[in-house]
């Protein structure tokens, strides 16, 4: 409800994925609306050092690169994103 919201990966078939930023903090919302397993990647102009798994319906490796993740079927994640 409060604070900024922008979507990426505007034009994706599959992924509908948007950051929240509020103040100093920055959340990244990757869902796959699909029975497929598409690829996200993320966009160069969302900047973060590192990143913190929130929420996934999935069990996910913490340690996993966000840069570019193979979904799998309508999964979805949240992930803070750390300058």
């Amino acid at each position: 409800m409060y604070g900024s919201f922008d979507i990426i990966l505007e034009e994706h078939p599959q992924i509908y994925s948007y950051t929240r930023t509020l103040g100093e903090e920055k959340l990244v919302v990757i869902l796959n609306f699909s029975g497929e397993q598409p690829n996200f990647e993320m966009p160069e102009h969302v900047e973060f050092a590192a990143h913190e798994l929130v929420i996934s319906n999935y069990e996910v490796n913490a340690e996993e690169k966000i840069q570019a993740i193979e979904l799998k079927p309508y999964e979805a994640r949240v992930y803070r994103l750390l300058k």
